[in-house]
C-alpha cells in the first residue's frame, strides 16, 4: 500500500491527452475570464513537498509574511521556527522539498506556467494562486501510520494559520484507511469543514467495488475521481460510488517533473485532485464570499454528465459530473454580489441651546449606508465637537436606536459644556464633526470626514452690572476736565427708564461723593439705560451735553460716565441777517459769520482788549461760557455797510450756573 498510489512517471503511449482543455473547458475560462487566475487564494498541499527550483513552478510559492528567514526564531507564534514557506512534517525543518516528485506534479496541474508536451501548450489551472507545501510524505510515498500522523499535524498547522494567512483551500491527494484516519486526523478535518476551509481529496483506485477513500469520503470533504481524456469513467480499478463529487482529468495528464521538463501520467485520482483544488481557487476570486459548500455546488451544477459504462461492480452504471472550469467561473462572476465601493453617511440633529444651567447637551447622527452600517463600529470616537473658546470635545455615545447591524442606525451622543453648564460665557456656534475612518459599513468601506450641523448657544448673561462715573466742578466750563480740575460735587443722578428727563418714584437714584465726586449704580439688570444728574442749585450742567446712553451686559460694569457742573453762566445767541427788518429772525434770514460780539464792561459801547469778545460762527452763533455771577451788556460791533434792526445792546443779569440762550442781533446791508 503507498499513500498516493503514485504512477511510474516515465513516458508511456496513452490517448493524447490534447481534447482536455477543451474537455473541461479551461481554454474558454481563460479567453472569457482572463483576469480570474486564482490571485490571492491561497492552497495548502499536503503532499511530498514541491521542488522550488522548478523553473515553470517559479513565483507560485506562498511566502510567510509573519516570519523572519533565517533568524532562528518563531515570529508568527505558531510553533515552527523559520516556516517561511511551509513544513516539512517528515524531517521536521523547514524546507519541504520534494523527494519523491508527487507534490511537484500537483503543483503544476494547479499553478504551474504554460510548458508544451507532444506538441500541444498546457498551464495550471490557477496561475495566480499561492501553494503552501506541507511536506508528509516519505521519499518513496510509502503507507504507514506515521504518515497519517503527520498528515495530522500538517492539519493542525493550517488550522492555527488559515485565518491569518489567507488560506481558503487544501488540496490532499492521499488516501488512508479509515481506523488510521479516525485515530489520526479525522478530527482536524472536522473542524476545518467547520470553519468553511474547501478541502478536495483524492477519490482512489484501489477497489472498484468499493466507494472512495478516506480522507474524500468524510462529510464535507470534495472527493475528485477520473475522467479519461474521451470524457468516459474509467471501467476498471478507480472506486466508484456515491462518494464521488467530481470528475476530473487522471489519465495522461501532462505533470512537471522534479528538476525541470514534463512527462504524461498514468491513470490516478492524485493527478484529478488539483483540478477540483484550482477550480476552486477561480471561484474563490470570482467571489470571495462563497462558501466550501457552495463551492462544491457550483463545481457539481456547472459539469456535464458521464456515465460509468461498467457492470459487474457494486456501484457501475452510476452518473457523475465532469468538471467544467468555464461554466463553473461563469456562474461564480455572474452571481457574485456587486462590488460595495460605498461608503456610509451621516446626518445629525442638533438643537440650539436658549437655556442655562443645564450639565450636559444631546444630540443624534443618522448612518445610513446602500447595505449595512456596522454597529459595532459606532462609539465614543465618532464625532467631533467644536467652539468658541479653542472649545474641542468628543462626543460620548449614550445609545443606538437598532442593536446590530443594518441601515439606517441613529446614535446619541452627549457632551459636556465647556464650564461643565451652559451660560452665556458659552455663547457662539458649535460645529459637530463626523471624524473619518470611524464608522463602517459591512463592506469595510469607512465614513469620510465631515462637518455634519452646527448648533448655536445664545444666552443671556442675567447677572447684575454697574453703571459708575464721577462728577466734578468744571472751573472753566469747557466741558472737559483737565487735570487741575480735581473739585467734586455732590449732585444727584438717576435712571431715566422712560428717557423723559425728569425723575420718576420708581427710576434708580444715586449721588456724588462730596469727597471724589464717584458715584455708582450698583445691582443694575442687563440692559440700556440713560443715566442723568440733577445738577445742584446754582450750578449748570457742561458735560455731557445732555445725557449717557449705557448699555449693561450682564455681570459687567459700565465706568467713566463723567459729568461735568460749573458756576460759571452762559450767555448765547445769533447775529443774523434781518431781510424784512422786523427784529425776528424767521424763515430765510441766515445767520452772519465773523461779527464780532462783545461783553462791554464799562458800557461806553466800545470793544475794550480786557472786555472778552467772539466772532460769529458759520450759522451767525455765539456764546459766552465762563461769566461769572453780575451784570453784564453784551453788543455787536457794527460794520460798515450794516445797520441794526435790533436793539443795539442786550443786557443780562447771572447769579450763578444760569443760562441765557436766544439772544439776537439783527442786521440789515443798507
Amino acid at each position: 500500500m503507498d499513500s498516493f498510489r503514485l504512477e511510474t512517471l516515465e513516458e508511456r503511449r496513452l490517448l493524447a491527452w490534447g481534447t482536455y482543455p477543451q474537455l473541461i473547458q479551461q481554454d474558454q475560462a481563460v479567453a472569457n475570464y482572463p483576469s480570474i487566475t486564482g490571485a490571492g487564494v491561497n492552497i495548502a498541499l499536503i503532499d511530498s513537498g514541491v521542488d522550488f527550483s522548478q523553473p515553470n513552478l517559479a513565483g507560485k510559492f506562498w511566502t510567510n509574511p509573519g516570519e523572519i528567514a533565517g533568524n532562528g526564531k518563531d515570529d508568527d507564534g505558531d510553533g515552527y521556527v523559520d516556516d517561511t514557506k511551509g513544513w516539512d512534517f517528515y524531517n521536521n525543518d523547514n524546507n519541504p522539498e520534494d523527494q519523491n516528485g508527487h507534490g511537484t506534479a500537483m503543483s503544476g496541474i494547479i499553478a504551474g506556467s504554460s510548458f508544451t508536451s507532444g506538441g500541444a501548450t498546457y498551464a495550471g489551472i490557477a496561475q495566480g494562486a499561492k501553494i503552501i507545501p506541507l511536506k508528509v510524505a516519505d521519499p518513496t510515498g510509502g503507507y504507514s501510520l506515521a504518515f497519517a500522523q503527520r498528515v495530522e499535524k500538517a492539519l493542525q498547522w493550517v488550522e492555527k494559520n488559515y485565518q491569518k494567512y489567507n488560506i481558503s483551500i487544501v488540496s490532499m491527494s492521499i488516501r488512508t484507511p479509515l481506523a488510521d484516519y479516525n485515530a489520526t486526523y479525522a478530527d482536524e478535518v472536522s473542524r476545518l469543514i467547520a470553519d468553511g476551509l474547501f478541502i478536495a481529496a483524492a477519490g482512489g483506485q484501489e477497489d472498484a467495488n468499493s466507494d472512495v477513500e478516506y480522507p474524500g469520503r468524510a462529510n464535507g470533504v470534495f472527493a475528485v475521481s477520473v475522467v479519461e481524456p474521451n470524457d468516459t469513467f474509467p471501467t476498471d480499478s478507480v472506486n466508484r460510488g456515491p462518494g464521488i463529487d467530481l470528475l476530473a482529468p487522471g489519465d495522461g495528464v501532462p505533470i512537471l517533473l522534479r528538476g525541470g521538463g514534463n512527462t504524461t501520467s498514468a491513470q490516478a485520482t492524485s493527478y484529478a485532485t488539483p483540478f477540483a483544488s484550482a477550480t476552486a481557487a477561480l471561484l474563490k476570486q470570482a467571489d470571495p464570499t462563497l462558501t466550501a459548500a457552495e463551492i462544491t455546488t457550483i463545481l457539481k451544477n456547472t459539469g456535464s454528465n458521464v456515465t460509468d459504462t461498467s457492470t459487474g461492480f457494486a456501484f457501475s452504471g452510476r452518473t457523475y459530473k465532469r468538471l467544467n472550469v468555464f461554466q463553473a467561473v461563469k456562474n461564480a462572476v455572474d452571481n457574485a454580489p456587486v462590488a460595495d465601493v460605498k461608503r456610509p453617511t451621516a446626518v445629525a440633529s442638533a438643537a440650539n441651546v436658549t437655556a442655562s444651567g443645564a450639565t450636559s447637551y444631546s444630540f443624534t447622527v443618522t448612518y445610513s449606508d446602500n447595505v449595512a452600517v456596522k454597529a459595532s463600529t459606532i462609539d465614543g470616537n465618532d464625532i467631533l465637537v467644536t467652539g468658541p473658546n479653542g472649545f474641542s470635545q468628543s462626543a460620548t455615545l449614550v445609545s443606538i436606536n437598532t442593536s446590530g447591524d443594518g441601515t439606517p442606525r441613529t446614535a446619541t451622543y452627549r457632551i459636556t459644556p465647556p464650564g461643565g453648564s451652559w451660560n452665556s460665557a458659552d455663547n457662539g456656534a458649535y460645529t459637530l464633526t463626523v471624524v473619518g475612518g470611524q464608522v463602517t459599513d459591512t463592506s469595510g468601506n469607512n465614513i469620510s470626514s465631515a462637518a455634519l450641523a452646527t448648533f448655536n448657544v445664545t444666552l443671556v448673561n442675567t447677572s447684575t452690572g454697574t453703571i459708575s462715573g464721577v462728577v466734578y466742578n468744571d472751573a472753566d466750563a469747557d466741558g472737559a476736565k483737565s487735570k487741575a480740575e480735581k473739585k467734586a460735587i455732590a449732585a444727584v443722578l438717576f435712571l431715566d427708564l422712560n428717557n423723559n428727563g425728569t425723575r420718576e418714584s420708581n427710576e434708580p437714584l444715586t449721588s456724588s461723593s462730596p469727597r471724589s465726586g464717584n458715584y455708582a449704580f450698583v445691582n443694575v439688570a442687563p440692559g440700556t439705560y440713560n443715566v442723568r444728574q440733577i445738577a445742584p442749585t446754582g450750578w449748570r450742567q457742561t458735560l455731557p451735553s445732555r445725557f449717557y446712553t449705557a448699555t449693561v451686559v450682564g455681570g459687567q460694569a459700565v465706568t467713566g460716565l463723567t459729568f461735568g457742573d460749573t458756576l460759571l453762566n452762559l450767555f448765547s445767541g445769533t447775529v443774523f441777517n434781518d431781510l424784512n427788518a422786523s427784529g425776528t429772525q424767521t424763515s430765510g434770514e441766515a445767520g452772519l459769520a465773523g461779527w464780532q460780539v462783545f461783553v462791554d464792561f464799562n458800557g461806553d459801547g466800545k470793544h475794550q482788549k480786557r472786555e472778552p469778545a467772539v466772532l460769529t460762527d458759520s450759522a451767525g452763533g455765539f456764546a459766552f461760557n465762563t461769566l461769572a455771577a453780575g451784570s453784564y451788556v453784551v453788543r455787536i460791533g457794527l460794520q460798515a455797510g450794516w445797520s441794526r434792526t435790533t436793539s443795539k445792546a442786550l443786557a443780562v443779569t447771572f447769579a450763578t450756573g444760569e443760562v441765557s440762550k436766544g439772544n439776537v442781533f439783527g442786521l440789515k446791508q443798507i
